[in-house]
């Protein structure tokens, strides 16, 4: 049995230039949404309330959250200027969502250094965690 943990920075908001982010800061995301699309898998029609441009890491079998969000802090870590700026310029909000699966006896853990709360904060971020046991 093994853990996983993922990890996505996401950007979202009501309107922004999502070829303009990538742009400034250099780094291609994983998944990009726009504002009224439609979302699939549902019997319903539902709309995207707004856009998003997100980067994932792919899932990482370990117990420690740290190393995982130091490889996403190396690759972000020097574009928080540039990212914070864009930010605020077009009212936008960045969350970061943490997964943890846990299977087996041992369960990852879930330690957040100054390294990286300092980054979060720097761009008034929030974070997002969701723990499953499967």
């Amino acid at each position: 049995m093994s853990n996983n943990i993922r990890l996505e920075l996401t950007i979202f908001g009501d309107a922004f230039d999502l070829n303009e982010l990538t742009s400034l800061i250099t780094i291609k995301p994983t998944k990009t949404y726009l504002k009224g699309e439609v979302v699939k898998g549902y019997n319903k029609t539902i709309k995207r309330k707004e856009m998003s441009w997100s980067y994932s890491i792919p899932p990482l079998d370990t117990l420690y959250f740290e190393e995982y969000a130091n490889k996403l802090l190396d690759k972000f870590e020097s574009k928080a200027a540039s990212l914070k700026g864009f930010l605020l310029k077009n009212n936008l909000k960045m969350k970061l969502f943490v997964v943890l699966e846990i299977s087996g006896d041992q369960t990852p853990a879930l330690y957040l250094n100054n390294r990286f709360l300092n980054f979060i904060n720097d761009l008034e971020g929030e974070i997002d965690v969701d723990i499953y046991a499967i």
